[in-house]
């Protein structure tokens, strides 16, 4: 009976680490059952199936299927790690923003340095002197607040862009960059329009797909690439030279 409540929780969580959608799908259900007791469950079950088997079986999937999910998605989380590590990698860099809200987590288990953009990224910004940063990101990475955390620690306000500018931000990693369509500048022009309405000194990138869209267009000083501060950083800890990128 565990193996097959352990199965589906097997393959739940193996979709959870390859999926962020699925994953947050996942975790109210799994805090649910978690949180409701045993008793609770053979009332309902006895409600909804006819014989003592079948509740047999239905029980014991319910008690194992969030300690084996939870258990696995962690432990393939972990692995991913240790086996760039067993390769011999002295340093990881991990390109995306978002996934920057478990990357703590994920040093702790293993022994060499996990390069962390978001705070690369801080510490540059914080060395220029400014005082007040614009975050373009998804919606997703400005909700954790990330990068507003990480600014606040050096004295530096990170402000979003306002609701109907964020949209456009959305949009153009959305519906043009994600969908293999060229950046509009016109989008761009417009959430820029409100940082600097909004007193920014600076503004962030915080998305590889405006770090796609900084690429296809020459942007002023005024944007910092939180790719290219990783890129830079990766390329200076393994010891290479940097050279300029045309």
């Amino acid at each position: 009976l565990i193996v097959i409540g352990a199965g589906h929780a097997g393959c739940e969580a193996a979709l959870a680490a390859a999926l962020r959608w699925v994953e947050v799908l996942l975790r109210p259900l799994m805090l649910t059952i978690k949180s409701i007791p045993v008793a609770s469950f053979i009332i309902l079950a006895l409600m909804w199936l006819r014989s003592a088997g079948n509740l047999a079986v239905f029980i014991s999937f319910l008690m194992v299927l969030p300690v084996v999910y939870t258990n696995t998605l962690a432990g393939i989380r972990e692995t991913d790690a240790r086996l760039l590590e067993s390769a011999g990698c002295t340093v990881i860099a991990v390109p995306c923003n978002t996934s920057h809200f478990f990357l703590d987590r994920v040093q702790e288990q293993i022994g060499i340095p996990i390069l962390h953009m978001i705070r690369e990224t801080v510490a540059f910004i914080a060395a220029q002197g400014k005082r007040k940063v614009g975050i373009l990101a998804t919606d997703g990475t400005i909700r954790t607040g990330l990068y507003q955390r990480e600014f606040a620690a050096f004295g530096i306000y990170a402000a979003a862009p306002r609701p109907a500018a964020q949209k456009q931000v959305m949009s153009l990693i959305y519906d043009d960059i994600k969908a293999g369509k060229a950046g509009d500048p016109e989008k761009f022009a417009a959430f820029t329009k409100d940082l600097v309405e909004q007193g920014c000194d600076c503004a962030v990138l915080a998305c590889t797909e405006l770090s796609v869209f900084a690429n296809q267009h020459h942007l002023s000083p005024f944007y910092v690439d939180a790719m290219a501060v990783l890129a830079q950083r990766s390329i200076e800890l393994c010891h290479k030279p940097l050279r300029a990128v045309f």
